[in-house]
């Protein structure tokens, strides 16, 4: 004889009420780091040419550095 665990019932469209909340936590937390991106290439964007040079980077680095991937 073997053991076995009922299998809780889900709602008709297979999301029960737990799965919601972390789904609008990811939600938030993708949206925040999208709005870091996006203040991130604004204040790239507002650099010279000279004062990326003397940063040591150009702007092909500019996706790079955007996700964090850029190591110098």
């Amino acid at each position: 004889m073997t053991a076995y665990a009922p299998i809780s019932p889900r709602p008709a469209d297979g999301f029960s009420r737990g799965d919601a909340v972390p789904l609008g936590m990811r939600l938030r937390a993708w949206l925040k780091e999208r709005r870091r991106r996006a203040r991130l290439a604004r204040e790239l964007a507002q650099l010279d040419d000279r004062d990326l040079t003397d940063l040591g980077i150009g702007r092909a680095d500019f996706p790079a550095i955007i996700r964090g991937i850029c190591r110098r």
